[in-house]
């Protein structure tokens, strides 16, 4: 058992080396694309890169493509081969129990929206009146005028990208990096509730949108759980692709305008819905622990 122990705390260290590894990794690759093409030695962000280039935005593109997949997957994917001997969940006897699981997810995740937005709010006016408020508040609008500089070609060719990498790619990585391995090594050696909420802080963290920390550590507790219930993988990456795939929807069909969560839309939420919400929320989680996911699991064994 010690030996054990041992064991997930050396692959979590693993796992943390390799993901800074594979962030170095797609760094170097982005700056020598950026050489190639555009002969540029140095540059302050990609964001900078696609307003003086309007051209590169298709290159920002892969470059945020080989981000993902060498920063999250990679890592995941090797250390999930190298510690996680099967992945054999062959005791779901219950016919249609995966279904049930991915149909009842839209419905939690509408009831969990408001509270996320609420949360949204909050972690503004923890920060509003701060001496970092202005530093993170630039940092947040670099990395949307990034995002929407990605966003702004409405060819089919560029949408179909967008959506493979932000609402696909994003959540399959992610999802198995954060939940599937993270969070799967965590349990085995602390309490597994504790390993969910510390993995979906993590998740949070990493993002480095520090304005937007609550509700992306709340949305990450709720993959955790999901995994945690049901024993698939594929539920909490559906859930997060559909949040993911959300937010695109309603760029591209409001202009921006709701691209993200902001104050604005947040201050005319009544906290009579976030709690009747909330409740909602509760009400069909249970009935779902109950009725429609199999089993506490938890990790990837």
């Amino acid at each position: 058992m010690k030996k054990q122990e041992e064991s997930v705390v050396y692959f979590l260290w693993i796992l943390i080396g390799l993901m800074l590894l594979g962030t170095l990794v797609s760094q170097w690759f982005g700056a020598f694309v950026i050489k190639y093409l555009y002969g540029i030695q140095k540059i302050e962000s990609l964001t900078e890169l696609g307003q003086s280039h309007p051209s590169a935005w298709y290159a920002i593109r892969w470059i945020q493509l080989f981000h993902t997949v060498f920063t999250f997957l990679i890592p995941a994917v090797w250390v999930w081969r190298k510690y996680f001997k099967q992945n054999d969940y062959s005791d779901i006897k219950e016919e249609g129990s995966l279904i049930r699981s991915l149909l009842v997810v839209p419905f939690l995740l509408l009831s969990l929206l408001p509270l996320v937005m609420w949360s949204y709010e909050l972690n503004q006016n923890i920060f509003v009146h701060t001496s970092i408020y202005e530093w993170l508040n630039n940092m947040e609008l670099r990395n949307m005028e990034m995002f929407k500089g990605m966003l702004t070609d409405t060819s089919w060719k560029a949408i179909s990208l967008n959506f493979f990498i932000i609402a696909i790619l994003a959540a399959v990585s992610e999802e198995l990096f954060f939940r599937g391995v993270f969070q799967s090594l965590l349990i085995k050696k602390i309490n597994p509730h504790l390993a969910i909420i510390l993995t979906g802080i993590f998740f949070s963290v990493i993002h480095f949108q520090f304005l937007g920390f609550l509700p992306r550590a709340l949305l990450g507790i709720f993959f955790g759980y999901l995994f945690w219930h049901t024993g698939r993988l594929i539920v909490p990456i559906f859930a997060h692709f559909l949040f993911n795939g959300g937010q695109l929807l309603l760029y591209y069909f409001h202009k921006g305008d709701y691209f993200e969560i902001k104050p604005e839309h947040t201050g005319s939420l009544s906290v009579y819905i976030v709690v009747f919400s909330i409740i909602v929320f509760i009400f069909i989680y249970r009935i779902s622990k109950s009725l429609i996911f199999p089993k506490k699991y938890g990790y990837l064994e």
